[in-house]
């Protein structure tokens, strides 16, 4: 009857011994550098008329991350977001850039995060949308 018990209860403790020492000894400490978590941003749609450019954006990222600034053909525009503030993963935002477009001509965008990563846009064919 003991020696039944015995390996009933001995793999168990080993387990629990097992799993103690890995979350004691955090083997993976290594591998946290502090990089900034990985962002990606998503241009969804795009819309042309008289007030400028709009466009829906989408994070895809794992954590939250701002849009902190807008280049249209290399120059910083202001834009308004809607809703404003950080996006979660998998939130979409409006971001609206009065921009002064011209018909027909390619412009390119570059929408910059809070941690300086960046995302090209762009808009081969301007025509009002």
């Amino acid at each position: 009857m003991t020696a039944r018990l015995l390996w009933t209860v001995l793999p168990a403790a080993l387990i629990v011994a097992v799993a103690w020492g890995f979350l004691a000894l955090d083997p993976l400490a290594a591998f946290r550098n502090g990089a900034p978590p990985v962002e990606a941003l998503t241009v969804e749609r795009t819309v042309l008329d008289d007030a400028g450019i709009h466009l829906t954006v989408r994070a895809g990222g794992a954590e939250a991350m701002t849009v902190a600034q807008v280049q249209v053909d290399g120059a910083y525009w202001r834009f308004e977001q809607t809703p404003p503030g950080p996006l979660g993963r998998l939130s979409a935002v409006r971001i609206d850039i009065p921009y002064p477009w011209v018909h027909g001509e390619t412009h390119h965008l570059l929408l910059l995060t809070g941690t300086g990563a960046s995302f090209e846009h762009s808009i081969d064919v301007a025509v009002p949308t």
